[in-house]
């Protein structure tokens, strides 16, 4: 889009966003904690070293520092004290906390519900956003035990809503916060069962996929078989699949050629 914009001549200004540096993450922190910046000054050095200043891994880093235990909200209690936020550098250094994002993307994935962690496990195969009815064809449950599952994750914010309340109150596109998330969610897959997962998932696809469908969808259908097909040993069921890949390739053979430039 901005390629044809430009092409246009249209003049736009982009804003180029980098990590946070020590000073505006350190405001961030201050402002987020109601003090002042001297007072979170060791805090915000040690979110910079465990973050890089990515703005999303700070806020997910400050999160679990509150799950923990490891920064707390005391209530004020005069004369004695004014209450407010705590937190203790030693004790949060002491916790030996990675700085790998996906790991602790892991951490919160894991206090799931165990029906929720399976749903998102086959959420991440189908990609960053996915559909409720695709994920419950995948899934073989109906859209409303696939949306109940998802709901814990919802509401702790690790998937996000693209679509509004349908008429039978569900919510049918989602999208997770983010590829990390998305990582996370797939790395609780055991490697050796990966392909066991994505087999499974083109056969429930491409048995509940209508023929009159099967264009719409034969992308997202190969995909997942060829993760598989080193399993396959059937060679009428590897004959399929290679035919499936033909009406794959020729569909995007049609479509590269829809968008070439015609020359006189």
């Amino acid at each position: 889009m901005l390629e044809r914009l430009r092409k246009q001549g249209v003049v736009f200004q982009e804003i180029i966003l980098t990590p946070l540096t020590l000073e505006p993450l350190s405001q961030l922190i201050a402002e987020t904690l109601h003090q002042n910046t001297d007072n979170v000054h060791s805090l915000a050095e040690l979110v910079l070293r465990k973050t890089e200043g990515n703005p999303f891994f700070v806020n997910e880093f400050l999160r679990m520092l509150y799950s923990e235990n490891l920064l707390t909200f005391d209530l004020p209690q005069f004369p004695l004290n004014k209450g407010g936020w705590q937190w203790n550098i030693a004790r949060i250094q002491a916790q030996n906390i990675t700085d790998n994002v996906v790991e602790l993307m892991l951490v919160k994935l894991k206090k799931l519900p165990e029906s929720t962690q399976q749903i998102i496990r086959l959420a991440a195969c189908i990609g960053a956003e996915f559909d409720l009815d695709v994920l419950s064809i995948v899934c073989n449950k109906s859209p409303q035990l696939v949306f109940l599952d998802l709901l814990a994750a919802l509401q702790n914010g690790l998937i996000q809503p693209l679509s509004e309340l349908d008429e039978n109150l569900l919510i049918k596109e989602h999208k997770f916060l983010h590829d990390r998330v998305q990582q996370a969610a797939y790395a609780l897959i055991d490697e050796a069962h990966k392909q066991v997962v994505h087999l499974q998932i083109g056969h429930n696809l491409l048995e509940k996929t209508l023929p009159e469908q099967l264009s719409e969808r034969i992308f997202e259908i190969v995909d997942h078989l060829n993760h598989g097909i080193e399993l396959i040993t059937e060679q009428s069921e590897r004959n399929e699949i290679a035919r499936l890949n033909l009406i794959a390739s020729q569909k995007a053979k049609a479509a590269i050629a829809c968008c070439l430039p015609v020359h006189s």
